[in-house]
């Protein structure tokens, strides 16, 4: 219930999934920390503080999946963050030439580490940003070589119990996870089909209801779907029916998105007697699907439903039945696989990465480095007392400028402001270390069990916590609005160094989102075109399809919410969008409707839709006209006035000056 309530902030592309409320997670890590927190005070041993430390961030870490992955990444961690602590207390140890060349030299190594793919929702905490990090603590607290040696001890300490923790108890927890995203893909796909027999009952729904069905509804599914096949991609001793499920459901929803797009062009409702009943049929084949996997059923239940919807499908010929047809093949397929030993299938762990450094990366790894060094010694020169505070700030907030991260950017913002007064409170009220460990470690239960849910929130809490823990390792009395100040000094630090340090270039970002999503579009139309593909292959396509449109709607969404309208002129980004999406929902109509072999005609119409693809994903990257060529129509159907009226939409948005006009598609 709570998941389809998040359904609007999906379709506006800021993730929200409660279903992945870990309480276990964060009571275990809060459990560890406690441990060691009052180990630290029962023995006065300060330097234990680190290990509470290492345990949270180990915990922050934890990939999910299986256990050898799960261990080889949080040993990697604890490796690291060592490393990375002990060398930091020992260069601080030196005096500011040791701090400067520690910091930069660390932070950049660190992270190096990182990648920035795409990502459709909040994800784990990469081991080199968390290490960057214990670098800036570790200078807070210069040691010499014996010091060093034992606070990079306490550390490792802290993540062998946090790893030896996580591992041991509850080892086939992580299926929940599992089952829950495919919970909250087929609360989705419910919602969809609501949506569209709402519609299809309407003679007149109006574009703005159509287009909620054509953006909100179809992201937020294609983001739960591809959360979920990364959830399941990480999981190789996880329940391997969730693939199953999560397959079916993306075959099913192709065929909604072709049914979707049907009543829009035709602007007929459905007949009540039998279109909207075989609905409603497949609706009960979605509820009985899902509550078989919910309650370890055997799918035979499945199998029935599925025999029902086909049932009502057979011996017709409308798109709609067809649809229906494919969406209980696909229900069927589940049932006769429900019970195969499919555990390989079911992903395991990702392919080795490659050493290979992307310059993307590299470059960004410079500059971050170069503006925390630059925050750390502006904090000495102005005589703050607490200089490394503005040095994290300013690591937390740098962010590679690309449309993936932005929205990260903006709820970081918003989570750190409101943690920030969170933690000025509790700091002002603490008055010792207990109380302060008291405080500490409730919020680490929060922070744990809300990292996969949403940024934002996970980051309202996550900086009162560290603020506290970072304060119990070096207190300091009397200089609450120092933080603040510091805290803020960084922040804009990293904004600043965010735009002046190899800003990447707005238009070009825009450019490359538009380009990509025309390749896989029309890669998709060009092969229904064509012919001869298995079914699995153009089902691929349209994925693929799907996501490069969901991306540059997310590019939409953040230059809408910057105000940049001038910038990319948004109504003309917005028709090509609305050109792309109807590209891919006539594809998905003609890959139901035509034979799989089109003869040579399919194979010219594909042939030019490639050329069409080369060319005007030339004319968004120069914004010039000269590309594109004149093109005859090849037939009078739908996915052609697509094509024609994507060609139209891109020759406006590259020269706001052209005439162009978008058609209305043949009815």
């Amino acid at each position: 219930m709570i998941s389809r309530r998040t359904e609007w902030a999906e379709g506006h592309v800021f993730a929200f999934s409660p279903e992945q409320f870990a309480v276990s997670d964060g009571i275990r890590t809060a459990l560890v920390v406690a441990a060691i927190f009052a180990a630290e005070i029962c023995f006065d041993y300060p330097n234990l503080a680190f290990g509470a430390i290492a345990a949270f961030w180990t915990s922050l870490c934890d990939p999910l999946g299986s256990n050898r992955r799960r261990f080889r990444t949080m040993a990697t961690f604890a490796v690291m963050g060592c490393v990375a602590i002990s060398l930091a207390t020992y260069g601080a140890h030196w005096g500011l030439w040791g701090i400067g060349i520690t910091l930069f030299s660390l932070t950049f190594l660190c992270l190096l580490t990182r990648t920035f793919a795409p990502s459709f929702g909040p994800m784990p905490a990469q081991a080199g940003f968390i290490a960057a990090i214990a670098v800036v603590v570790g200078l807070a607290s210069p040691r010499t070589m014996s010091g060093a040696v034992t606070v990079g001890s306490c550390f490792l300490a802290g993540s062998a119990l946090m790893i030896a923790i996580a591992l041991l108890p509850l080892r086939e927890r992580r299926s929940g996870t599992g089952r829950l995203a495919v919970v909250a893909i087929f609360s989705r796909l419910d919602d969809m089909l609501d949506s569209l027999i709402e519609l299809g009952s309407q003679p007149d729904p109006g574009s703005q209801l159509w287009a909620r069905f054509d953006t909100v509804n179809r992201r937020a599914i294609r983001f739960s779907l591809e959360r979920g096949r990364e959830l399941v991609a990480r999981s190789g001793d996880t329940d391997a029916k969730q693939k199953l499920l999560i397959d079916a459901a993306s075959r099913i929803f192709s065929a909604l998105i072709a049914i979707g797009h049907s009543r829009k062009a035709s602007g007929l409702p459905f007949d009540p007697e039998t279109e909207t009943v075989a609905l409603h049929g497949l609706r009960e084949a979605l509820t009985t699907a899902l509550l078989e996997m919910e309650h370890d059923g055997d799918g035979k239940a499945i199998g029935a439903a599925a025999a029902k919807l086909l049932e009502l499908s057979a011996g017709r010929d409308e798109l709609l039945f067809r649809a229906l047809d494919r969406a209980g093949a696909a229900l069927k397929e589940l049932s006769g696989r429900w019970n195969e030993n499919t555990s390989a299938a079911a992903g395991g762990s990702p392919a080795n990465r490659s050493f290979k450094i992307p310059p993307a990366v590299l470059w960004h790894s410079l500059r971050t480095s170069l503006a925390v060094l630059v925050s750390y010694f502006a904090g000495v020169w102005l005589g703050l007392s607490l200089p490394y505070w503005g040095a994290i700030a300013t690591l937390v907030v740098m962010q590679p400028l690309t449309g993936n991260t932005w929205l990260r950017v903006v709820e970081r913002g918003v989570g750190s402001i409101l943690g920030g007064f969170i933690a000025v409170v509790a700091i002002a009220i603490a008055s010792n270390h207990i109380e302060m460990a008291l405080m500490i470690v409730p919020l680490c239960a929060i922070v744990i069990a809300l990292r996969l849910v949403n940024y934002g929130l996970f980051v309202i809490f996550l900086t009162p916590m560290f603020m506290l823990m970072t304060d119990y390792v070096q207190s300091v009395d009397d200089l609450i609005w120092e933080r603040v100040l510091n805290e803020t000094r960084g922040a804009c630090i990293g904004i600043v160094a965010g735009l002046l340090l190899w800003p990447t270039r707005e238009r070009h970002s825009v450019a490359d989102s538009i380009a990509a999503a025309i390749a896989a579009n029309l890669a998709f139309a060009s092969s229904v075109s064509a012919g001869g593909l298995e079914p699995d292959d153009l089902d691929r396509m349209e994925r693929d399809a799907g996501i490069a449109s969901s991306r540059l709607e997310t590019t939409y969404e953040r230059l809408w919410l910057e105000g940049h309208g001038r910038l990319t002129d948004l109504p003309r980004l917005q028709s090509v969008i609305a050109a792309l999406r109807a590209i891919c929902g006539s594809a998905a109509v003609a890959k139901l409707l035509q034979p799989r072999d089109s003869g040579a005609g399919g194979m010219a119409r594909a042939d030019e839709y490639r050329a069409i693809s080369e060319e005007l994903q030339g004319a968004v990257r120069t914004s010039s006209l000269a590309s594109i060529r004149d093109h005859q129509s090849l037939a009078e159907d739908e996915l052609e006035h697509g094509v024609q009226n994507l060609i139209m939409a891109v020759r406006a948005y590259a020269d706001p000056r052209s005439q162009a006009t978008i058609q209305k598609p043949a009815q």
